[in-house]
């Protein structure tokens, strides 16, 4: 445990004093790996998919605010459904400005999650969201977060349904969209999640907000109840196909991943909680104080030791005396 809380300690010293170079290599993998998602959903695109260009957009992102790489990553996800189907680009354009329009009115600097969420489900963790957002964020965080899960779903549709997108006679155009809107706003699977990481997101932020010891641990127990209990209810009432053990897998790794991630950002001593009350002249305040978990890392001292020059004098004559 000692070896962890130190490692942590470490952590928390690299990033205050590399945070900016810590940021940009973050935003560097992050739009890697979304570029690397993006091929292995739509395949090769003209001009997007070499992996030069691909590390120079990443390397551009890793500069600019986090508002504008959603957008150009939106921008570049546009031109990989424009590479499928016109017709889909068309209604996913229409979709992203309400969604643009409708969330930007509220909260703005968590649009990040448009990325992250789908990148959680191209990495098979994307129960871990609806736990660190309610550990971390707050309530209105459910909607990017809705918005995330739509755009996965949409990919994947486009991934599964390919061959029919880039046929031009299968189908005509009106009946493409009318396909597309059915299957898009029919697919219980996307609905069944959303309404999971609605509740989850609620029940990990009550929780962890209340005065109670260990509240997050408690929170992330109950975000993974909630998750495994909504999702087999939604999958038996919609008679959804999926594999149970897979999915209990996900979410006990997720499960993993969000206690570390309570260690590394909430760990609490609670052996040591402390309460006192004070008042002013309207109100009697009680209040309840718990530390962190903090230890000092031990820091490597070099002593060098130099004889002054009447000891080498000393150490001369004796010399010449022997």
């Amino acid at each position: 445990m000692m070896n962890l809380l130190v490692f942590r300690e470490r952590l928390k010293t690299i990033y205050r004093d590399y945070g900016i170079a810590v940021t940009i290599i973050w935003k560097f993998c992050m739009v890697l790996l979304s570029l690397t998602m993006l091929n292995s959903f739509f395949g090769s695109v003209k001009g997007v998919s070499n992996i030069f260009i691909m590390i120079v957009i990443a390397l551009a992102c890793a500069f600019i605010p986090n508002s504008l790489i959603v957008f150009v990553m939106s921008s570049l996800f546009m031109y990989y459904m424009y590479s499928v189907s016109l017709e889909l680009t068309i209604v996913l354009v229409a979709l992203m400005m309400l969604m643009f329009l409708f969330y930007y009115g509220m909260k703005p600097r968590n649009s990040i999650l448009l990325l992250l969420v789908p990148l959680a489900f191209y990495l098979r963790i994307p129960y871990l969201i609806p736990i660190l957002i309610g550990l971390t964020g707050n309530i209105t965080v459910a909607l990017p977060a809705s918005f995330g899960v739509m755009i996965y779903y949409v990919m994947l549709y486009v991934r599964q349904n390919a061959v029919m997108l880039e046929s031009e006679t299968n189908l005509m155009d009106v009946q493409r969209y009318i396909h597309f809107i059915d299957n898009f706003i029919g697919n219980k699977t996307m609905l069944v999640t959303i309404i999971a990481f609605a509740i989850t997101i609620i029940a990990v932020y009550i929780i962890r907000r209340l005065s109670v010891e260990y509240a997050w641990a408690i929170a992330i127990g109950v975000g993974i109840v909630v998750q495994i209990v909504t999702v087999l209810i939604g999958a038996f009432m919609f008679r959804l196909n999926f594999s149970v053990t897979s999915f209990i897998f996900s979410v006990l790794i997720c499960a993993l991943l969000s206690y570390a991630a309570e260690f590394f950002l909430f760990a609490l001593d609670y052996t040591h909680t402390e309460y006192t009350q004070f008042e002013d002249d309207e109100y009697y305040y009680y209040v309840k104080v718990v530390p962190k978990i903090v230890v000092t890392v031990a820091q490597p001292k070099v002593q060098s030791y130099t004889a002054n020059k009447g000891d080498n004098d000393k150490r001369r004559s004796v010399k010449r005396r022997l």
